[in-house]
């Protein structure tokens, strides 16, 4: 008897097509999601907190309200007795975004809220960036595009972030970079494009952040090459291919010029210049930190209003947001999916720069964060979880990816598999925390005893992303689920999820004005001083600080102290004894601890601003230093301690000489002197190879005093001395910057004009 055989038919569900939502209508929502994200402080009387505080806003108020009068502020006089202003990359002072501030300047300050207002809308543009990007390049409907743009805002990287406007700032605008650089393979007007903006990028002042960024550019440029010479149904690489890649990195360099120059030759005399493989590993990931990819609250939480309800305790509290890297429980599973299951170009490159980046932010606790800090460049920077934005950006990406395929019922058929394991792996560990099987001390030994309450609470705001992971998986591995359901569920649920997490954290009480306006009198008192005679006062001791530490930039009165990770190794001379430094950096007013509090006192032994000398002592630089160290008889108000030998015979004194200074600003300081014999016109200024010395009109060298403050030799008679701040850095680099504009301009009109003319070719032949 034959065999009889039967053939099952399974029945597939036809691909679905989502219909197209007006781009329009998607910003739209966008930035109302932000303006009610960020409403307690846009709209609620709350403030930004921590450094925004410390230092953004009183260097930004010096920045806009010195630009609004008209002038670049090249040196800061008022922290740390004097330091450079805009080539410190981080005050970012050639942003447009921040330059564009000094429109609102009012009575010679910045108000905060408007302050607030520019970073916050940033993340508008951080989502309207994602949005385009994941539409155009990965070819996805609006909705997933949307996704992924939620996702990318509001993310816990990126929300954790904004008191640190220059990193918000860089990836806000990275997506747009990535776009246009990916478009510009094949388009010269793409290319070019993305240089502007990438130049703009870099402007906005953070260096590891735009190290990061470009290492995730350049690699994609590598894949983009491989891939064309892989794939024979490829478009075919060529040497302008590779130039259209290189010329956005030669664009952007060229306009950061202007800022690049000069912050190198501040970087090389900054504190910061050298950091230890040990320093540089603080805020490495811990493998404990990756289930905060399920649990956002394991560790607690450092929030602007110190109320959460356990506040974090893995470690110092700024850990909070420097290991932040959440992005939420259903877009992990539908980037996990994308990473897995899809094909689309750039999948792999975006899935391979997502795991480089878990793996380079542990840090030590993984071997491929020592090899990189190896490397020129990265050997500068610290906080290794940093790296994590790559994999906020890559993800978010992906996610948008893994739903577009979901909701088109285009998911291959090993995604089930892989749908299964992340609901097995992500429920597992929910349910691990819910059941109390974590303790503080498996991550952290000597943990405090109320961060038990954190693990259970984690648990609590972890049950409807898990839930709703779960519930969807299912739909999803029984391909029950799809269409516009599938995707405005996943939508609404990320959005309450991630609202529900970051909604607030950084809204704070202080207003950054009243905490500059807390010693009004002391402020007048120093401004009316300072008026009249040129000195500074040092507002902190050991147990009081009476003023904010950069209140100085705000109010423009000149102080001892500030805050500033660029300080220079050199900002004061380092003396046997404090007082003898004090007096040499023309301190005026101090602080005198009694009892419980602290009064604001004159010192009377202070030098004056300028001064004439008229003995010498020459030593050269690591020997000045240990000279003032440790000689305890040392006649520091009738010789002066210089690094080389004056040129003339400076041996007589002249008792009746006099030095005063006619004029002060922050760029420029003139002084006039009268002097019968030959002699050396000290300056208590710090000492910076930008400033140049003028003796009436005509250049003479600039001598290093007392290992950090400034000395001029004067001839006998009477002259005015001027010292200018006159970078040759910034000359060039400015040079640089404006032919690069210009060139960029010109070429980008060149583009266009050739194709409008190419166009109005073809229709006339059509014709």
């Amino acid at each position: 008897m034959a065999k009889q055989t039967s053939t099952v038919r399974t029945k597939t569900l036809p691909s679905i097509t989502i219909p197209r939502i007006s781009p329009l209508a998607v910003l739209g929502i966008l930035l109302g999601l932000v303006l009610i994200f960020y409403s307690p402080i846009l709209f609620g009387g709350k403030f930004l907190w921590e450094d925004f505080v410390e230092q953004e806003f009183p260097f930004r108020t010096l920045a806009t309200s010195s630009l609004a009068a008209g002038h670049i502020p090249q040196w800061n006089p008022y922290v740390f007795s004097g330091m450079p202003f805009i080539a410190d990359i981080q005050v970012a002072f050639w942003y447009p975004v921040n330059m564009l501030q000094s429109f609102f300047v009012s009575g010679g300050h910045l108000s905060p809220v408007v302050m607030q207002w520019f970073i916050l809308m940033h993340y508008f543009v951080a989502a309207a960036g994602m949005y385009l990007l994941v539409k155009n390049i990965f070819q996805t409907d609006d909705l997933s595009a949307m996704f992924a743009a939620i996702i990318y805002a509001f993310s816990g990287y990126l929300t954790a972030q904004p008191m640190h406007q220059m990193i918000v700032y860089q990836l806000a605008l990275f997506p747009f970079v990535v776009m246009l650089f990916l478009k510009g393979v094949n388009s010269w007007k793409h290319s070019i494009g993305a240089g502007l903006v990438l130049g703009a990028m870099y402007l906005a002042g953070h260096p590891q952040t735009s190290l990061y960024l470009m290492l995730f550019l350049g690699l994609l440029a590598v894949y983009e090459i491989v891939y064309r010479i892989r794939n024979k149904d490829a478009e075919k690489l060529t040497a302008l291919t590779v130039v259209r890649m290189a010329v956005p990195a030669i664009i952007a360099i060229g306009l950061f010029a202007i800022q690049l120059l000069p912050s190198q030759e501040l970087a090389a005399l900054s504190r910061r210049d050298v950091i230890t493989f040990e320093k540089s590993v603080e805020g490495s990931l811990s493998f404990g930190h990756l289930a905060t990819l399920i649990l956002p609250r394991l560790f607690g939480v450092t929030d602007a209003l110190r109320e959460a309800k356990v506040q974090y305790w893995n470690g110092p509290y700024y850990l909070s947001w420097e290991t932040m890297c959440y992005i939420g429980v259903l877009p992990l599973l539908f980037a996990i999916v994308a990473a897995f299951g899809g094909k689309r170009k750039y999948v792999s490159f975006f899935a391979g720069m997502s795991l480089f980046a878990v793996l380079f932010s542990l840090g030590d606790h993984f071997f491929l964060y020592k090899i990189f800090f190896q490397l020129p460049l990265f050997d500068k920077l610290r906080t290794p979880a940093r790296m994590m934005m790559v994999f906020t950006f890559a993800m978010s990406a992906l996610a948008g990816v893994g739903l577009s395929q979901a909701i088109r019922r285009e998911l291959p058929a090993r995604t089930k598999n892989i749908i299964f394991g992340c609901m097995a792996v992500f429920g597992l560990i929910w349910i691990a925390a819910l059941a109390g099987m974590f303790t503080p001390q498996s991550f952290m030994a000597g943990a405090p005893q109320e961060a038990s309450a954190s693990i259970s609470w984690s648990a609590g705001l972890a049950a409807l992303p898990v839930l709703s992971m779960l519930f969807i998986g299912f739909l999803l591995i029984q391909k029950k689920v799809g269409g516009m359901p599938l995707a405005l569920g996943v939508i609404a649920l990320t959005a309450i999820e991630l609202f529900n997490y970051g909604m607030g954290i950084n809204a704070s009480k202080e207003d950054p004005r009243v905490a500059y306006s807390e010693q009004p009198g002391l402020v007048e008192q120093i401004k009316t001083d300072q008026a009249k005679e040129l000195s500074r006062a040092r507002i902190r001791s050991q147990h009081a600080m009476l003023l904010k530490r950069n209140d100085g930039a705000y109010d423009r009165i000149q102080l001892l102290e500030g805050y500033n990770p660029l300080v220079l190794q050199r900002s004061s001379p380092e003396c046997t004894n404090p007082d003898i430094t004090a007096d040499l950096l023309n301190i005026k007013w101090t602080v005198e601890e009694k009892g419980k509090g602290a009064d604001f006192v004159e010192r009377r032994s202070y030098l004056p601003r300028v001064k004439m000398y008229y003995k010498t002592v020459v030593k050269p630089d690591e020997e000045a230093k240990k000279f003032l160290k440790s000689d305890t008889t040392f006649d520091y108000r009738n010789t002066i301690l210089l690094e080389e030998k004056p040129t003339a015979d400076i041996s007589v004194t002249d008792s009746s000489a006099k030095a005063q200074v006619s004029n002060f600003s922050e760029n420029e300081i003139e002084a006039k002197v009268s002097t019968k014999e030959n002699g050396m016109l000290f300056f208590s200024e710090v000492y910076y190879p930008a400033w140049h010395a003028y003796i009436d009109g005509k250049e003479t060298k600039l001598y290093r005093a007392f290992t950090s403050l400034r000395a001029v030799e004067v001839p006998k008679g009477d002259h005015t001395v001027v010292l200018k701040y006159e970078s040759d850095a910034f000359h060039t680099g400015s040079m640089i910057t404006l032919a690069t504009l210009a060139l960029s301009v010109l070429g980008l009109g060149a583009v266009l004009l050739g194709k409008k003319k190419s166009s109005e070719s073809g229709a006339e032949n059509n014709t």
